[in-house]
């Protein structure tokens, strides 16, 4: 409830900043709002997988690593829309944790986390929201 009442309150901001009879002007019409995207850019670095799970025998010890960059993609990318309930796009970057290569990226868009939750795979949720992955060990 709350977030939607600052996304209300957000855009009767920006409304209020297009009418130009605030501002002393003699007439009552003002800039018509047509659209309104509020957009952000994030990158961080992935965290490395812990020391502990780097031995699992039997285990690839990439896959481990490509499992937790994956649920923390998807979960900071939903945190970052409930948080943010102005934001309808965000633009995400995820980097390896020691050079900075590129691990995911993609564009964002609010009306698609819904749709993308119907899916069972981290993996295919990601790329239904528009994130996209290129290492070994992915789903």
């Amino acid at each position: 409830m709350f977030r939607r009442f600052d996304a209300w309150r957000f855009r009767r901001r920006v409304r209020r900043a297009l009418a130009l009879n605030t501002r002393g002007e003699v007439r009552a019409d003002g800039l018509e709002l047509v659209r309104l995207d509020n957009r952000l850019e994030v990158e961080w670095r992935a965290r490395d997988v812990h020391p502990w799970d780097r031995a699992v025998p039997g285990g690839e010890p990439d896959a481990g690593f490509c499992e937790q960059l994956l649920d923390d993609t998807e979960a900071a990318v939903l945190r970052l829309f409930e948080a943010l309930p102005e934001v309808n796009t965000i633009d995400v970057r995820v980097v390896r944790p020691s050079g900075g290569g590129l691990l995911a990226a993609g564009t964002v868009h609010r009306a698609s986390v819904e749709q993308a939750s119907r899916l069972r795979s981290v993996g295919m949720r990601l790329r239904c929201l528009g994130i996209t992955y290129r290492f070994e060990g992915a789903g």
